[in-house]
Parts: structure tokens; sequence; C-alpha cells
């Protein structure tokens, strides 16, 4: 009898940006999902059909960094380009904190948790039903896109009667500031974020990806159990697949492994520790090696 190989379950990948969802998107293309590319390509979608994305300002806010390298990610995004616009769209009619945000930039958004995200005919732009209708047609997927973690309540009607399951990769608060301040400095993002605020970002990010999942359906990891493979036998089994750690270069990484939390807000440490026990790594024992 021959073994049917194609994978099963379709992934959705949640985390902030700058927290390693890129890497783990990297070795899901390498089995072939749809999403991991920049285009899923619609017959009948005006709302993300391709020549959208020929038009200048969404060419700027979208640039082609799905497989080309750059100064942020030298494997490039994994991304597809239509799943973050449908997102920008959702979150473009939300109040961001005081910072002014354009098209492309709201992977970076700070949403309150207590804001549950609408989408569709509830946020003024029935056109995303049929979108996302579509999308999740082309199975076996794994879209990955920070703002997931805030529209995935809108995502999930289209999901409940799939096989999906959901991936939660974070890294220390303070390594994921770092790098939120400097992939902003680059041209395509041009902005100036405090710490603090990234800090409040990277907490309301987790704090809605904890309101909409479950432990049975959401699988926890950290990064560093990616960079020293100690979590990806786990995940493979979760995701019913075969994940080649090799595809994983740590020498290619940029990363800071930090020891402590100088000046991380305590909720910020208290959300650290929960995502922590979750992914089974308890970094307020021993000597706070992560």
């Amino acid at each position: 009898m021959t073994q049917h190989k194609q994978p099963v379950k379709n992934i959705i990948i949640l985390g902030c940006g700058r927290s390693g969802t890129t890497l783990l998107a990297s070795m899901f293309h390498k089995k072939n999902y749809t999403g991991t590319s920049m285009f899923v390509d619609p017959t009948h979608c005006p709302l993300i059909k391709k020549d959208i994305f020929n038009q200048p300002e969404v060419m700027t806010a979208f640039p082609d960094y799905s497989f080309e390298g750059y100064d942020g990610n030298s494997r490039g995004n994994f991304e597809c380009k239509q799943v973050n616009y449908i997102n920008e769209l959702i979150l473009s009619v939300y109040d961001n904190n005081g910072y002014s945000l354009s098209l492309g930039q709201r992977w970076i958004a700070s949403i309150d948790s207590s804001i549950k995200i609408k989408g569709g005919s509830q946020s003024g732009f029935p056109e995303i039903d049929e979108a996302i209708t579509f999308l999740v047609q082309h199975e076996p997927f794994c879209y990955k896109d920070p703002r997931l973690s805030y529209t995935l309540p809108v995502w999930q009607p289209y999901l409940d009667s799939l096989d999906v399951i959901y991936i939660c990769v974070f890294r220390h608060p303070q390594a994921t500031a770092k790098s939120l301040q400097r992939e902003c400095q680059l041209p395509h993002m041009n902005i100036s974020l405090t710490k603090s605020r990234c800090f409040e970002l990277w907490h309301n990010i987790y704090a809605h990806i904890l309101n909409n999942t479950s432990q049975k359906n959401c699988f926890f990891i950290h990064f560093d159990q990616i960079l020293d493979y100690s979590g990806l036998s786990k995940l493979s089994k979760f995701c019913g697949i075969s994940l080649d750690k090799y595809l994983v270069k740590p020498d290619e990484v940029r990363h800071n492994h930090y020891r402590g939390f100088d000046d991380t807000p305590e909720h910020v440490i208290s959300m650290y520790e929960t995502l922590c026990d979750r992914a089974y790594q308890y970094p307020f024992q021993g000597d706070k090696t992560v």
C-alpha cells in the first residue's frame, strides 16, 4: 500500500514579530505547505488579486521579502502577502495607542487585550469574508503573520471545520525589544520604537494569543528550543510530520541570550513566565539563563 505523504494538519504560526516565526515558517515551506510563499493565486477574489500588489503604495508597504533575504531576515519572511494585506485591513480600524502606522506596518500594532478584533462586514470590509474563505481552501496551509496574533478571532470561524493547529513562538522580551527596535530603523519601516512601547506590544500580542487559543490546540515553543533543537521533536509529534532540524542553523541567526530582566515591567515578566510554563521552560529556577 502506498503511504500518503501529504501533510494533513494545517498550521497557523502566531507570535510577536522578531520572535522566530520566520524560522519556523521556513521549515514548513520545505514541506510544501501553501502560504509560505508570496501568493496563493486567486481566480475570483478582487480584494487579493495579484494586480493589487502592483500598485505603488501597496508595493512599498509589502516589499518582496518572502524569499530574498534582507537586513532584518537573511532567509526572507516566508509570508503570504495576501494574508498580510487582509490582516492590515482588519487592524486599520483599531486605535494603536498613540502610534500612527501606515499600510504594512501594523505587525507592530499594540491593541489592548480587552478588545476583541472583528472583521468582514463588522469592520467595514465585507470582501474579507470571501478572501479568507478562498485562502483556507488551499490545504495544507501554513499561514504566518504576526498580525494573526490579533486577528485570529476573525479567521477562526473559517478554520473551525478544518484540521488546524496553532504554534506560538516567543523569545525573551528583552531580546525581542532589541530586535524590534533594530528592524523598525530599516528603510521600509523608518519608525522609532521606545523600549517601553516594545514591551507593551509584546505583552498585548501574547495576551491576545492566550485569550484565543487553548493548550489543547496550541503548541508553545521558546525560540531557544528551536535553536538548540530541544523542542523540535515534540513539535514534530504535535504537527504529525518530521521537521528537519538541520534547517536550523544557529550560527546564521542573530540572537541575544539574556540572563536577567533589567527594566522589564513586572506584567511582562509575568507573561513571559506563563509562556515558558506552556513551553515547559522554567526561567525562574536555577540561574535564569533564558
